[in-house]
């Protein structure tokens, strides 16, 4: 009879331990769009995707600023503080074995008013064990890895984040010393144009005006360089920050990129798999998760609480005695702690977690819609550049056939030499518009990229 109960007890127990209280996860649906990858570009499997722009300096570059980024290493700790909380979340699964030496020297009254003396020595160790019948601790465990992986995803979106950054402001910075070069080839043509306009006035053939026109045309191609330098030096700051120099070196940092390389192959886009790559949704999917595991948590603490307990150890007032069997002592229980009234306590946090989870839901819908806003908005965007650049070239064209037709015209006596510099300089102006084009068309492949997950 004494076997049958025990064996009732085990499989109590049995039952109980792997009990949880935490609701069944569910990843909450959304209405993905149709449509197929060969829509949108080839498919891609190279995980450096930057690497396909065939940039040396780039390469150099994101290599850097993925070892040195401050930002980067801040979130990368992150990770690691979140692990410890993990494995300290597992611990307590575990019994915990601790080991206790005492030593007391004590004077005591008696009622005879004779004073005694004595040492008291004790080597012991306490063992402790909670059952977690309820799941609490399990689902606290479960809760700290599904926070830990969270982190880690976060920490990718750091990381394509900074990529990104890096790439666009090298795109950036190439851009603009290009326009700087071409500035001062527009203002070097902006003072013969002055200098040819002058022997016109002093022969008489132009007024004053025209001559004011031209310094006009002047000071704002000086303007613009003006800016563009400033500009340059922003994007050079930026960068070097980027790169986690260090502040002496921020001041001294300028870059002469001015080679912008050429657009890449876009990626393939399978609606279904940005829900797997996008990093900032794999991090709402593993909040969702760890909310989930909070209720469980929560709801636990309507039930008891139950641990097993022992001792044993040795207590003497000799030290020579102290490790005999006679001076040994032993005891071993239960603990029970259950709530009997909280008056709304423990009902109040379980409808906390409930609301949490569910903003943890409405959370992760908004990520996926704004992921996918995001990645129209950037398709959209090139295309639009594109048809940009097309017209831009076509316009570049046009402006090199009216040089030449007007170098013909001046070799037979037709036009004026000013008529040249003009053209050169629209051809100028043209190919300044081109090359923020390209810088720009550049930039969006970059943030295709990492709307769609950072390259894979």
């Amino acid at each position: 009879m004494k076997k049958a109960q025990l064996g009732l007890y085990i499989l109590f127990l049995c039952m109980f331990s792997a009990c949880s209280f935490a609701p069944t996860y569910h990843r909450p649906k959304v209405i993905l769009p149709k449509m197929k990858a060969k829509d949108i570009g080839t498919n891609s499997k190279l995980s450096s995707w930057w690497i396909k722009f065939q940039d040396r300096r780039l390469n150099c570059l994101i290599k850097r600023a993925l070892k040195n980024n401050d930002n980067l290493l801040i979130t990368y700790e992150k990770i690691e503080e979140l692990r410890a909380k993990y494995n300290l979340a597992s611990s307590s699964l575990y019994p915990s074995l601790n080991a206790d030496a005492k030593f007391y020297r004590t004077r005591t009254k008696e009622a005879s008013c004779e004073a005694e003396i004595f040492n008291d020595f004790s080597l012991l160790a306490n063992f402790s064990y909670n059952l977690d019948l309820f799941g609490r601790l399990r689902n606290q465990k479960k809760a700290a890895i599904a926070r830990f992986l969270a982190q880690k995803d976060y920490a990718r979106a750091v990381k394509i984040n900074l990529i990104s950054e890096v790439a666009i402001t090298y795109f950036k910075l190439c851009e603009t010393n290009k326009k700087i070069k071409i500035l001062h080839r527009i203002i070097n043509q902006s003072l013969k144009a002055i200098v040819y306009r002058k022997k016109e006035y002093k022969n008489g053939i132009i007024n004053k005006v025209i001559i004011q026109r031209e310094r006009l045309e002047l000071d704002r191609a000086r303007l613009n360089l003006e800016s563009l330098i400033e500009q340059k030096d922003i994007l050079s700051d930026r960068l070097s920050l980027l790169l986690g120099k260090q502040p002496k070196d921020i001041f001294n940092s300028r870059y002469d990129f001015a080679v912008l390389p050429k657009p890449v192959s876009l990626p393939a886009f399978l609606p279904s798999k940005v829900l797997e790559r996008r990093p900032d949704i794999l991090q709402a999917q593993q909040m969702l998760r760890a909310a989930n595991f909070d209720i469980g948590v929560a709801r636990a603490l309507y039930f008891p609480d139950i641990s097993l307990t022992g001792v044993f150890g040795f207590e003497s007032r000799q030290l020579a005695n102290l490790v005999k069997h006679c001076s040994s002592f032993w005891n071993i229980g239960g603990e029970v702690n259950c709530p009997i009234f909280e008056f709304g306590r423990i009902k109040s946090n379980v409808n906390v977690t409930i609301s949490k989870k569910k903003q943890a839901v409405f959370s992760y819908i908004k990520t996926v819609k704004n992921a996918f806003k995001e990645i129209h908005d950037a398709l959209l965007l090139l295309a639009s550049i594109k048809r940009q650049m097309k017209i831009q070239k076509e316009q570049l064209a046009s402006y090199k056939d009216i040089l030449n037709m007007v170098k013909k015209q001046y070799k037979n006596g037709l036009v004026s030499y000013i008529q040249v510099i003009y053209a050169q300089r629209d051809i100028e102006y043209a190919l300044m518009k081109l090359v923020s084009l390209r810088s720009k068309y550049l930039s969006q492949e970059v943030l295709l990229y990492k709307v769609l997950g950072g390259g894979w």
